[in-house]
């Protein structure tokens, strides 16, 4: 392991390297450059092992993420970015791993030097604070060009308040297992069967508005909840509530 720069001939060189399998990445100090890298394997019989880099220079891409109900920018929340192939499709990349990822600033904002092309754009799952993120559904497409700044569109994050279960003596009950029942089940109402984390939580992302009843571990708490996003909700496991 080790740092080279190259030459007047753009050639670099790493000596005295043990055998075994190395990641070698090029950083250009030129900023309109896109940054590579490659694996290379050194067997112990190997004395010169030749790698060729072909750098390009690249675009920026920039943008926002923002509650979808007060529209303030959101902080600390990961963004990934896929190059999508031509006639590739953008929605679809839960199976796929994103090539960069960069985190939103105080002000929601997040920006990646990237090689030119079509970028797909997408939030990654995130808990901030007492609330959970539901995720867009599809992916935000840009096309980036070399040596410009590309704008994309602010993604809309849905956010909802998480229940908070704590004990009597207002410390978090985790892995305990939870159902919530919504009072309009029969207008189609949807019935959570979860557990709470490791902070006593249980995140509400397909609830809307409205009153609800809740189980613990097989025992219903007395009386209907009320919610509403905005405003967390904690439950203590004798069925007070807080808010």
């Amino acid at each position: 392991a080790g740092r080279s720069y190259t030459n007047a001939q753009g050639k670099f060189t790493f000596s005295k390297l043990p055998a075994g399998r190395f990641m070698c990445g090029v950083d250009p100090f030129a900023k309109q450059y896109v940054p590579a890298d490659a694996n290379v394997v050194i067997g112990n019989s190997d004395s010169v092992k030749t790698l060729a880099f072909v750098i390009s220079k690249g675009g920026f891409v920039s943008g926002r993420v923002v509650d979808g109900q007060t529209h303030k920018p959101l902080a600390d929340v990961d963004v990934g970015f896929w190059h999508v192939p031509p006639g590739g499709e953008v929605a679809n990349l839960g199976s796929r791993i994103a090539e960069y990822i960069r985190v939103t600033d105080e002000q929601g904002r997040y920006d990646l030097r990237i090689k030119p092309g079509r970028v797909a754009v997408k939030v990654g799952f995130a808990k901030l604070g007492a609330f959970s993120q539901r995720v867009p559904n599809t992916a935000q497409r840009v096309t980036v060009q070399s040596a410009k700044t590309t704008v994309a569109p602010d993604i809309v994050v849905q956010l909802y308040p998480a229940i908070v279960f704590v004990g009597p003596d207002s410390k978090p009950v985790a892995n305990t297992a939870i159902r919530i029942v919504p009072d309009d089940l029969e207008h189609g109402g949807y019935i959570l069967d979860d557990h709470t984390d490791s902070i006593g939580e249980v995140a509400l992302d397909r609830f809307q508005n409205g009153t609800f009843s809740i189980a613990q571990d097989g025992r219903t708490a007395p009386g209907s909840f009320q919610w509403s996003p905005g405003n967390p909700l904690i439950i203590t496991m004798d069925g007070q509530t807080s808010n």
